[in-house]
């Protein structure tokens, strides 16, 4: 992390580093060799890639933004279902543009399962979406649509 001393203004231009971003280090400033007077030198980008983890998370609304809530391992690796719930609440939604109704979610949650039919949150979730579905074929309006996934 850089030094936040009053009298400098480290922090404007070096924002704060996380273990997880690639920069360069601090101490370091001022003893790079260059080998022309071209200042792109200093900013030309790392090759080193970020490990990106496929965790289960829980996010909630608070105070203006999403607060999360992570398993901090790659859950991915060994899962066999994903589950993605996300809960809006419509009448905050009525002025924003339907292309920004995903950052405006009350609760989001995604959760890797290793057990598939044995796990008990897999098997409530499609317990929940079969409620759904029958609540919906059962209306006298109701229409069946199919698309295909196949590219022709």
């Amino acid at each position: 992390m850089c030094d936040n001393n009053e009298n400098t203004f480290k922090a404007y231009y070096y924002s704060a580093l996380s273990d997880e971003e690639d920069t360069m280090d601090l101490n370091k400033i001022g003893t790079h060799k260059r080998t022309s007077k071209n200042i792109n030198e200093f900013f030309e980008s790392t090759h080193k890639k970020r490990k990106v983890k496929t965790s289960s998370t829980v996010g909630q609304a608070v105070n203006g933004g999403i607060s999360y809530l992570s398993t901090n391992e790659d859950d991915f690796i060994t899962a066999s279902h994903l589950i993605k719930i996300e809960v809006y609440e419509l009448q905050k939604l009525k002025k924003i543009p339907a292309t920004e109704h995903w950052k405006h979610a009350d609760v989001r949650v995604k959760y890797y399962t290793r057990n598939g039919e044995n796990d008990s949150h897999f098997i409530n979730t499609k317990d929940v979406i079969y409620n759904i579905t029958k609540e919906i074929a059962e209306k006298s309006e109701c229409k069946k649509y199919f698309f295909s996934n196949e590219n022709k």
